[in-house]
C-alpha cells in the first residue's frame, strides 16, 4: 500500500506569507486609493473647465440670473443636471451665481476652474451665492443655495422655511417660504408654477423672484424685485416693491399701517393696481406708477388705466381687468358676456368673488386669471358659462380658484376655438349633465391639474364629456356619485397621471368610470376607482388594453367589480 506524502504548507509559513500579504495591502492600498481619487478629481476638473466653456460662450447673448439659466446652458453642451456630479467622494461640483462661473468644492476649499476670477471676488467656502445641485433634502448645517433636482429636495423646501436662494428646477412646489433674520443677503428665488405660494420674512434682505408663482403672500422684506409672472397679488406689509420690466403683476395689497413703511416702484410700461386696507398708508410720494382706485369702484382695466362701478362698463372697454371687491351681478335676466365677439378680454379675479344668476357667454378670447371664485345660482339653466363659436377661453387658476354652480358649469357646443384649463376647482352641486361638456367640431382641448366633482345623482350627471375635439389631460382629478367621470366620443385623447373615480349609489350604478367611443386613448399613471368598470369601449377605439391594465392604477368600490378593469362593448 503506498501513502500520499506530499508536503503542505506549515503554519510558519502561512503567517509568514498572509504576514506579507498585509504588509503590501498597507502599502498599496492607499497609494490605489490616492491614484483612483486623483484620476477621480481630474475628471471632476476637466469637467468644471467644460461647463465653464459653456457659460462662457452663452453669456455672449444671456445674463444667467438663475442656477436654471446656467444649466440650460451647460445642456445645449451636452451637459445635463444628471451628469453634473462631483466623481471624487465629498466633493461638490457648485455654481458661484456672483462671478456666473462652476467651481470645484474640494474637501472643504473651494477652487476656480479655470482661475480667471478675481481675487477680491472669490466667494468663500461657506457663502449661501454657491449653488449645489440636490438629488437628496438638504443636510443640516449646509448653506449652499438649492437647486431641486429631486423629489426629497422638492419635499424639504415645501415642508421648512429656508434661508438661501431657490431654484425649484423643474419641479411644482406648493409653498416656498424664505425667512431669515440674521445678516442681510441678497437671494434669488426661481419657481416654475401658477401653484406655487411664494412667502418672504426678511427684513434686511433684498429678494428677487423670477419664474412663475401664484402669489407672494406676507412679504415683509428691505427690497423684493419681482422679474417674473405672477397669476395673483403681492401682500406687502412693509418694505420696498420694484416691479422690473419683464414682469406681470396686476395688484400689490398693501396691509402696512403707515406710510413710511412701505415704497413701490412701478416702471412706466407696467400698469399695477395697489390697494390699501389703511386710507394714506399709499401716497405719490411712496408710490411710483400705480393706479391706485377710488373706494367705490369693483373693477379696474390696466389697459385703460380707468376704474369702474360695474363689469359690464369695464367689459364693454375690453383689456386687461382686475376685480377689486367681491362682485354680485344685479340683473337675473339675459347673458352675461364678459368677452364679446372679436374682443379679447383678461380678468383677474384678485381673490374675489364674481357672483352670478346669469349664464356667462363667452364670444371672443376670455382669459380668467389668479385666486378668487365664480359662483352660479340658476336652476333653470343648463351650464354657468358657455363657450360659443370659435371663441377661446383659458382659465389659468391659481392654488385657491374655484367655480362652483348648482348646475353643469362650462359647455362649448358647436364649438371650434380651444379651452385650456390650468389649475382650479369645478364643483356641480345638482347637476343633470356633464360638468364640463365641449361637443363638435375641431375643438382643442387642454387640461392640466384641474379638480372636478360632480354631485349630481342622475346617470347623466358626468364628469367630463368630450366629442370630436382633440384633448390632453394632464394630472386631472375628476369625481361623479352617478355618471361616468369621462365620457369621449370621437376623441383623440392623451391622459397623464390624475384621478378618475365614479362612486355612485352602489351597486346600482350602471356606469363606467372612463366609457370611450370610437377615436383613440393613450392614458397612462392614472388611478380610476369602479363599480361597474375602469374603463369602456367600443371596436371603434384605438386602445391598447393590456398597456392600460399594466400602466394605470384599478380600484374596485366596495367589491363591486362587474364589468373588470377595462370592458368591450359593441
Amino acid at each position: 500500500m503506498k501513502f500520499n506524502r506530499k508536503k503542505g504548507f506549515t503554519i510558519i509559513e502561512l503567517v509568514i506569507v498572509i504576514a506579507v500579504i498585509g504588509i503590501l495591502a498597507a502599502v498599496l492600498v492607499p497609494t490605489f486609493t490616492r491614484l483612483i481619487r486623483k484620476s477621480r478629481i481630474s475628471n471632476d476638473t476637466q469637467l468644471i473647465r467644460n461647463l465653464n466653456t459653456a457659460l462662457e460662450s452663452d453669456k455672449v447673448e444671456t445674463e444667467h440670473k438663475t442656477m436654471t439659466s446656467a444649466l440650460e446652458a451647460a445642456k445645449a453642451y451636452g451637459y445635463d443636471v444628471s451628469k453634473i456630479n462631483a466623481s471624487a467622494t465629498n466633493n461638490e461640483i457648485l455654481w458661484d451665481s456672483q462671478n456666473d462661473v462652476f467651481c470645484y468644492y474640494n474637501q472643504g476649499e473651494l477652487e476656480y476652474l479655470p482661475d480667471s476670477v478675481d481675487a477680491d471676488k472669490k466667494l468663500k467656502a461657506t457663502d449661501y451665492k454657491l449653488w449645489k445641485i440636490y438629488t437628496a433634502a438638504p443636510k443640516d448645517g449646509e448653506n449652499f443655495s438649492i437647486y431641486v433636482a429631486s423629489q426629497a429636495a422638492a419635499d424639504y423646501v415645501n415642508e421648512n422655511k429656508v434661508n438661501v436662494g431657490v431654484d425649484c428646477g423643474d419641479y411644482t412646489i406648493q409653498n416656498v417660504s424664505y425667512q431669515n433674520d440674521g445678516d442681510a443677503r441678497d437671494v434669488v428665488i426661481r419657481t416654475n408654477s401658477f401653484a406655487t405660494t411664494l412667502t418672504i420674512n426678511a427684513p434686511a434682505d433684498t429678494v428677487n423672484h423670477y419664474g412663475k408663482a401664484s402669489k407672494v403672500d406676507d412679504t415683509a422684506v428691505a427690497s423684493y424685485h419681482e422679474y417674473g409672472e405672477l397669476l395673483g397679488k403681492i401682500t406687502l406689509s412693509k418694505g420696498h416693491v420694484v416691479i422690473e420690466p419683464t414682469a406681470t403683476v396686476s395688484v400689490i395689497d398693501v396691509k402696512a399701517t403707515a406710510a413710511a413703511d412701505i415704497k413701490i416702484d412701478i416702471p412706466e410700461s407696467q400698469a399695477v393696481v395697489v390697494m390699501a386696507d389703511t386710507a394714506g398708508v399709499v401716497t405719490d410720494e411712496n408710490t411710483k406708477g400705480a393706479i391706485v382706485p377710488e373706494s367705490d369702484k369693483v373693477i379696474c382695466s390696466l389697459t385703460t388705466r380707468q376704474c369702474y362701478s360695474t363689469m359690464q362698463e369695464a367689459v364693454a372697454d375690453g383689456g386687461n381687468l382686475v376685480l377689486l371687491r367681491d362682485y354680485t351681478d344685479p340683473n337675473t335676466f339675459g347673458e352675461f358676456i364678459l368677452a364679446p365677439a372679436g374682443e379679447a378680454v383678461k380678468i383677474d379675479l384678485n381673490g374675489y368673488t364674481l357672483t352670478t344668476a346669469r349664464q356667462i357667454n363667452v364670444y371672443g378670447s376670455l382669459v380668467i386669471n389668479g385666486n378668487g371664485k365664480i359662483s352660479f345660482d340658476n336652476s333653470s339653466a343648463s351650464w354657468a358659462l358657455c363657450v360659443n363659436n370659435s371663441a377661446d377661453l383659458v382659465i389659468n387658476a391659481g392654488n385657491e380658484f374655484t367655480v362652483e354652480s348648482n348646475v353643469g358649469i362650462l359647455t362649448a357646443y358647436n364649438f371650434t376655438g380651444t379651452i385650456t384649463l390650468n389649475g382650479g376647482k369645478y364643483i356641480a352641486n345638482n347637476n343633470n349633465n356633464a360638468v364640463i361638456s365641449v361637443l363638435f367640431p375641431s375643438a382643442e382641448v387642454e387640461f392640466d391639474s384641474i379638480s372636478v366633482e360632480s354631485k349630481g345623482n342622475g346617470t347623466s350627471s358626468e364628469g367630463i364629456t368630450l366629442r370630436d375635439v382633440s384633448a390632453t389631460l394632464t394630472n386631472v382629478k375628476v369625481t361623479t356619485q352617478m355618471g361616468s367621470a369621462l365620457d369621449l366620443t370621437n376623441c383623440t385623447c392623451e391622459i397623464s397621471g390624475g384621478e378618475f373615480a365614479t362612486l355612485g349609489s352602489r351597486p346600482s350604478n350602471n356606469e363606467s368610470t372612463i366609457i370611450v367611443q370610437n377615436g383613440s386613448l393613450n392614458i397612462n399613471g392614472a388611478k380610476i376607482t369602479y363599480v361597474k368598470s375602469g374603463i369602456q369601449y367600443n371596436s371603434g377605439v384605438s386602445f391598447d388594453k393590456n398597456s392600460a391594465v399594466d400602466n394605470n392604477t384599478f380600484i374596485p368600490v366596495d367589491g363591486y367589480d362587474v364589468g373588470g378593469k377595462t370592458e368591450f362593448f359593441e
